[in-house]
This record gives C-alpha cells, sequence and structure tokens, in this order.
C-alpha cells in the first residue's frame, strides 16, 4: 500500500477539508500544564500563552496526551513573535530515555516570521507508522531573543477513505485528497488549491498499489503563472511505502499557466516498492 503527496508550487489555488482536534490547547484557558527551558515564566497575557526566549536550548514541553497517529495528523499552532527563523516541533510515543521520549528523528521544523498580527503555521509530521503520540515540544528559533504570544496549539486530524485505485478525477471532487496547509475551491476543471506555504502539500488517501507495476504517475494540472527563474515552476512528488515514514521525493517542472500533462517516472527512484503511501 501506498500514500502519495504532491508539494504544490506557492499561487496554485481550494478550502481544505474541515479537520477534527484530537488534542487542542486554547490558551485563554490558562497555561494549561505547559512547562518552559530557559524562558522567562510562562504566563497568560491577553489570552495568550507569552515567554520570552533570551539564550539557547529555549523549549516549551506540554502536558501527555494519547492519540492514534494518521497520515494526515497536522500540528497547528497560532502565534505572534518578535523574531523570525525557523522552529522546530519534537513529538514522542513514549517518556523514556534521556530526553523523555524525544529525539532528533522526531523533529520537524516550520518558519516562523516576526509580525505583530498572528500567524498560523502547518505542518504534517508524518508519524502514522508509530504505535502512538504522547507529547509535543516547540523550540523557536536557536539563539534568538524574542516575546512570544501563542493563541493556540492542536493537534488536527482529517477523514481519510481506505486503500484505493490510483485513479483520480477531480472533476468529481477532492477524492479523499486533503490539503491540510492550503484553501481549496471545487471547479468545474478541477480542484483548485492555493497553497499558504513553501510547505503545502495535497496528500493523497492510501493507494490499493502494487509500486512493481506501476511505474509513472501521470498528472494533469495547470500551474501558477509566476515561474521560477528558469522559466518552469517546481514541484515535487513524495511518497512513503508501508512501513517506511521516510519521505521519498522526485522532482519536476512544470509550465507556468498552462494546463499540460506530465509523465514521472517513479518507478526508478530506489524508495519506489512494495506497497506506497503517496502524498
Amino acid at each position: 500500500m501506498i500514500a502519495l503527496a504532491f508539494l504544490l508550487p506557492i499561487g496554485h489555488a481550494a478550502r481544505a477539508a474541515e479537520p477534527t482536534e484530537a488534542v487542542a490547547w486554547n490558551f485563554a484557558d490558562g497555561v494549561q500544564d505547559w512547562q518552559g527551558n530557559r524562558t522567562s515564566p510562562l504566563e497568560i497575557v491577553d489570552d495568550a500563552l507569552t515567554f520570552r526566549a533570551t539564550g539557547s536550548d529555549v523549549l516549551i514541553v506540554g502536558p501527555l496526551f494519547d492519540i492514534e497517529p494518521a497520515l494526515c495528523d497536522t500540528i497547528e499552532i497560532t502565534l505572534k513573535s518578535t523574531t523570525e527563523g525557523i522552529c522546530e516541533w519534537f513529538w514522542r510515543s513514549d517518556t523514556e530515555g534521556p530526553y523523555g521520549g524525544f529525539s532528533g528523528e522526531r523533529r520537524l521544523q516550520v518558519a516562523v516570521e516576526a509580525h505583530d498580527d498572528w500567524q498560523t503555521l502547518r505542518v504534517q509530521p508524518f508519524w502514522q507508522d508509530a504505535e502512538r503520540v504522547v507529547g509535543l515540544r516547540f523550540d523557536p528559533p536557536e539563539g534568538k531573543p524574542g516575546t512570544y504570544a501563542i493563541q493556540s496549539i492542536k493537534v488536527l486530524k482529517f477523514d481519510r477513505p481506505g486503500p484505493v485505485e490510483a485513479d483520480f478525477d477531480f472533476t468529481r471532487g477532492d477524492e479523499g485528497w486533503v490539503v491540510p496547509a492550503g484553501d481549496t475551491e471545487q471547479r468545474q476543471a478541477g480542484l483548485h488549491v492555493m497553497p499558504t506555504s513553501r510547505e503545502t502539500r495535497a496528500i493523497s488517501p492510501h493507494l490499493d498499489l502494487d509500486a512493481a507495476d506501476a511505474r509513472y504517475l501521470i498528472i494533469e494540472a495547470t500551474a501558477p503563472a509566476i515561474p521560477g527563474p528558469d522559466g518552469h515552476v517546481p514541484a515535487f512528488i513524495e511518497f512513503m511505502a508501508k512501513g517506511d515514514s521516510t519521505r521519498h521525493a522526485v522532482p519536476f517542472t512544470m509550465a507556468p499557466a498552462v494546463r499540460s500533462t506530465y509523465n514521472i517516472r517513479v518507478g526508478d527512484h530506489p524508495g519506489w516498492r512494495g506497497g506506497a503511501s503517496r502524498r
């Protein structure tokens, strides 16, 4: 079984499927057992969890919870920051080891901007092969002093159909694909997707597919009218095999503002084996 993801070029356009909240902290209700390391005391100011970061190894850790992980699970944070840079999320399945279950293998990054307005950042951990997830840790940009106000932190889940055939006609609807960090709109010509960050992905259902018999991925799509420096629009197909959360990427280029068909040879990739999960 395979799952696919299409890493979308910015500027392309749809409204994402409405998720449910597997776990959520709305900090208007208080600190809720979040704890800081090398931060100022965590406090609630104007209904937001607020703290200052002044040195290195600054982080906040949430209380334990217990959820069953799935492919399209998404971590969402809504915050204000006086500092721009790369934040990191860590997740854990237990509390063992010197770092309480957190490790560099269970880490993902998201960019934050320095802004007075609220910004909502979503990222997919692709933790579906873990037995469970019991905790989160948030690290602000390393070594950058700043003040953070966090309105909420959530783990979102999206409804997903079971394994399906790898044949999608988006004139009929979203066909089970979801866009966790982007907007979508159904149009006569197909699904129109508007990415909200460089990490926006359209993620397929699990595919009922034998990789040995499926050597090409064929996509008919229109890319944004704004090309890259070489006159083309860069895009990626990412995929994961069952039992392996490694994300394999196959890059390709798209013609700007032209409806085209792309024949992408995924079968030559060494990771394309067994069944696959495509995004």
